[in-house]
């Protein structure tokens, strides 16, 4: 006669710890959407922040110059939430000459972005100084940053806008 009231309480009992075990699931569950929820707006925070740091690192606007309208179209190599070491700028060495730079630092990340601001600051300042193109690559191998694994690369060039060619006196 207690055998159907032992089993009756087991399964009872066996009930009750299931239920406590799938009530726990059903909030860590909800616990785990929570958080999914928070890092994907986070995620997006970062992906504004790290945009707004690569724009704030390029120049906001070109030199005029007459007879020349400059241009250009900026698109990061990557989506995500990491800045980059890409660049470009031009410099008004005088009226009828312009300094241009186009490069990359490789890699992601604050150091490759830093690495970036200070070649472009660099190279702006030998422009300014008057050290040709050709020059101007040798004198950036003090800024590098080889042991964190970067490396740059760099087009540079001066552009006479009364001509249109190069304002590199020919060598030969």
């Amino acid at each position: 006669p207690y055998t159907g009231w032992l089993i009756g309480v087991g399964v009872l009992l066996l009930s009750l710890a299931v239920a406590g075990v799938v009530q726990r699931l059903v909030r860590r569950r909800d616990g785990a959407e929570r958080a999914a929820e928070e890092s994907e707006r986070l995620l997006e925070v970062q992906r504004d922040i790290a945009g707004t740091l690569q724009h704030a690192l390029l120049p906001r606007r070109l030199p005029a110059s007459p007879g020349y309208e400059l241009a250009v179209r900026y698109l990061p190599g990557a989506e995500g939430v990491e800045v980059g070491g890409d660049w470009y700028d031009v410099v008004e060495l005088d009226d009828d000459r312009l300094f241009f730079s186009v490069g990359d630092v490789s890699g992601r990340g604050l150091r490759a972005a830093a690495l970036m601001g200070t070649l472009r600051n660099a190279i702006d300042a030998y422009a300014l100084e008057g050290h040709p193109p050709d020059v101007v690559p040798a004198r950036l191998e003090p800024f590098g940053d080889v042991r964190h694994g970067h490396f740059a690369t760099l087009v540079c060039g001066v552009l006479a806008t009364a001509t249109g060619d190069d304002a590199l006196p020919n060598p030969g």
